[in-house]
């Protein structure tokens, strides 16, 4: 099985891609983040996330 590659992605861009809510990718960023599929990088306005 071939893996994807993976990029760094932003709520924003998730929003724009989805048309998602911003307080609903944010629970489930936090849930990843909690269980340690992914890791989020940079603080306050300037936050990214990348899978481990």
């Amino acid at each position: 099985m071939k893996r994807e590659k993976f990029v760094d992605v932003t709520i924003g861009e998730d929003i724009k891609l989805t048309g998602a809510n911003r307080n609903t990718l944010k629970q489930h960023f936090l849930y990843l983040i909690e269980i340690g599929h992914l890791n989020q990088l940079g603080s306050g306005r300037v936050v990214w996330y990348n899978p481990r």
